[in-house]
């Protein structure tokens, strides 16, 4: 029966004999390289990091922890060139997906102290680091789709993202426009206690969403090496839904209309968000972070309940509308001393 201890033996031999992939710092640092990643079909760094054995839990509890955000010493983490991403709606998630494979040097799996890195943590580190050359001369991709639903309507969206360097600021900048167009039917059929059929419903839903979003991410490197990185975001997103509902009555198999009912609904809503945080080691090894945090979702809805009835015309039943005015500001620092 083999021990815990002899099981970890086994997996990093296992890792060390996996091409593109090695083992540092007496077993505490994974690296994963373009050549690992060549067997499989990627296309962002969170393709890749979805590849790496055991790091998709990593990105899963990010989602689930997103409420607690902060210095992040008491779990797992995933950084970008050494650097957290400070940020509620614009996380480290959707900068991974904005990061083309062919952007990455190399994937660093860290558990405990290593050299060259400051994040003080008591989980696993993910640290995605960049290729220097893509930084300096830039790189952009964009990638669009176009569909049609059962209702035979299009819809379409593009994505573009541009990612380079401009002295000591590295920057990642990204468009997105998405259409969607959404049509569902559906028949419900009610029978009495005895199995005789005596109402069917007829259900038809069509949703249309569009949703257009910017967002930037940026790191500056000072000349006495203190670091600062700011992310912003704007999001704006509306969706129309209506659902029709025409019911019948059966009676010896005929059906016999009763009314319609319409479902309106409306909503819009914007986000928009500012987060970065600031970094600044003195000759001593002493470290003092900041970080800050301002988010604001607006949104407003608006339903109409309508009926329709044989000879009359529409009514309006029922007018709700809601509005609503979310805000989050988080300001926290650091200081670590050596």
């Amino acid at each position: 029966m083999s021990s815990a201890a002899d099981q970890e033996q086994l997996a990093k031999d296992i890792l060390i004999d996996t091409p593109g992939v090695s083992v540092t710092d007496a077993g505490n640092r994974v690296i994963y390289t373009p050549e690992y990643f060549s067997q499989f079909n990627v296309v962002s760094a969170s393709d890749q990091l979805d590849r790496i054995p055991g790091i998709q839990g990593i990105i899963d509890s990010g989602d689930e922890d997103s409420e607690q955000r902060g210095f992040g010493s008491a779990g797992d983490q995933i950084l970008i060139n050494g650097r957290r991403v400070s940020g509620k709606s614009n996380d480290v998630e959707s900068v991974l997906d904005r990061i083309q494979a062919r952007q990455v040097a190399r994937i660093e799996v860290i558990r405990g102290a290593v050299p060259g890195l400051d994040v003080r943590s008591l989980g696993r580190i993910v640290n995605v680091v960049l290729e220097e050359d893509t930084l300096s001369t830039g790189y952009g991709s964009w990638q669009a789709f176009v569909e049609k639903n059962s209702n035979r309507e299009w819809a379409a969206g593009i994505e573009l993202n541009y990612n380079g360097k401009l002295g000591a600021l590295n920057y990642l900048v990204t468009l997105e426009a998405d259409d969607s167009k959404q049509n569902s039917n559906g028949t419900d059929m009610f029978y009495s206690p005895a199995g005789v059929l005596f109402e069917s419903q007829l259900e038809n839903e069509n949703e249309n969403s569009t949703e257009y979003s910017f967002s930037t991410n940026t790191s500056f490197m000072f000349s006495n090496g203190d670091n600062f990185n700011l992310n912003m975001l704007l999001e704006r997103e509306d969706d129309d839904t209506d659902e029709l509902s025409s019911e019948f009555a059966i009676n010896n198999g005929n059906q016999i209309f009763l009314e319609d009912f319409l479902d309106y609904e409306k909503t819009s809503s914007i986000i928009h968000e500012i987060g970065g945080d600031y970094e600044r080691e003195f000759p001593n090894g002493n470290i003092f972070t900041l970080l800050f945090v301002y988010s604001a979702e607006s949104s407003d809805e608006r339903s109409e309940l309508s009926e329709f009835k044989i000879g009359e015309s529409r009514v309006l039943e029922e007018v709700q509308e809601e509005s609503s005015d979310v805000a989050e500001r988080i300001i926290r620092s650091a200081f670590t001393w050596t």
